[in-house]
């Protein structure tokens, strides 16, 4: 696998069009022009951009099936509090894995 680094990002309209595509179904989203200046400016500076080549693909699900049922119910509580049909989904499945809780 070949990684390239990039240089440094400076893409405000980009990370401003990622938060707003990630917040943008919350009740009350929070956008990028809602931070400091100054902690923007720092963030911007440890964004490096990368180009990977992907030669395979390989799944597993990671459902929080190691962590306690009491941790397990309140990840699966909070997807559900989410606007998105996604996150419902990884609720209902990490209601279905098998396994059960870490001991």
């Amino acid at each position: 696998m070949a990684i390239v680094p990039r240089k440094t990002v400076n893409c405000p309209k980009g990370i401003s069009a990622l938060t707003d595509q990630q917040e943008g179904a919350r009740e009350r989203p929070w956008a990028v022009d809602d931070a400091p200046a100054d902690y923007l400016d720092a963030m911007r500076r440890g964004i490096v951009g990368i180009e990977v080549e992907v030669l395979r693909w390989s799944g597993k699900w990671k459902l929080s099936q190691n962590h306690s049922a009491e941790r397990q119910a309140g990840v699966r509580d909070g997807l559900l509090r989410e606007p998105q049909a996604a996150a419902a989904a990884v609720a209902q499945a990490m209601a279905g894995v098998a396994g059960g809780p870490a001991t």
